[in-house]
């Protein structure tokens, strides 16, 4: 391969690459068109809270929720409610 022809297949996979990153932003982080508002993000909470060690379960779980709570006192993620999924 020539150089020119290495600059041109940098440059092509540099495109590539940012159109890929450029994409997931949008889909990720752009809101739903016409103003509706966001769903909420769900985040999954797994622990044991029952049998022997549901003391340990149930408090991390009470540390969860009062996470959730926070963040969705602040404004959430990006806009975006924060729902615990137990």
């Amino acid at each position: 391969m020539s150089a020119i022809s290495k600059t041109v297949m940098a440059v092509i996979i540099a495109v590539i690459v940012i159109a890929v990153v450029a994409g997931a932003l949008y889909f990720f982080v752009a809101a739903p068109p016409g103003g509706a508002p966001a769903e909420k993000i769900k985040i999954g909470f797994f622990a044991p809270l029952t049998g022997p060690a549901s003391a340990d379960g149930n408090a991390a779980l009470h540390g969860a929720q009062l996470a959730v709570e926070y963040i969705n006192s602040v404004g959430g993620i990006l806009g975006r409610e924060v729902e615990l999924v137990y």
